[in-house]
């Protein structure tokens, strides 16, 4: 456990976990603009909030993943961006917990956007418990380093390319999955 912790402390890899979680912020934050109203009726298909604190949320759910992911992603407030943005992951999380516990696993996630209408999972808990695990040690790296990593441009160009190339193979897996469970039958022999 202590190599895997040494290893995840790494400059490097710690800068891949900020820019991956900024990403997803950034897609996720953008993608809800575009359909608001659809976003505040995923919110309230939840049943955790009262009305005018759905309509809240949802108008400003996207802005705050937005404002975070800009702020991991270019390094500003790393401490603050990276609590936050795990607070966000743990809320997400056991907001999906407690409506699979009630039964309610066929509403949208809300995950990226209305466009996307990916139904409730355990997988969506599990991953957003570690994405805020993830944030959680970047904090803390932010917390205790005097200089906070100063690496060159070269390098966190890099490492921010990987971080985009491992967020779009990750999507694109997604889009093959689902693709092969469509039923792409049209009702003729």
């Amino acid at each position: 456990m202590r190599m895997l912790f040494q290893a995840i402390s790494d400059h490097y890899v710690l800068l891949f976990i900020r820019t991956f979680a900024a990403l997803v912020l950034l897609v996720a934050g953008i993608s809800k603009l575009g359909g608001r109203r659809e976003f505040i009726e995923t919110v309230r298909d939840y049943r955790l909030l009262p009305k005018d604190l759905s309509i809240f949320v949802g108008r400003w759910m996207p802005v705050l993943e937005i404002m975070i992911g800009i702020g991991l992603l270019l390094g500003i407030l790393i401490l603050l961006t990276a609590f936050v943005a795990a607070t966000l992951f743990i809320l997400f999380g056991i907001a999906v917990a407690i409506n699979l516990l009630r039964g309610r696993s066929n509403i949208s996630c809300g995950c990226f956007g209305p466009q996307q209408n990916r139904h409730l999972t355990w997988i969506l808990v599990t991953r957003n418990m570690i994405f805020a695990a993830l944030m959680t040690l970047v904090g803390l790296d932010a917390l205790g380093s005097d200089d906070n990593a100063q690496l060159t441009a070269e390098k966190t160009v890099a490492t921010t390319l990987v971080a985009a190339t491992s967020l779009s193979l990750w999507w694109l897996w997604g889009y093959i999955r689902m693709l092969l469970h469509l039923d792409l039958s049209d009702g003729n022999p």
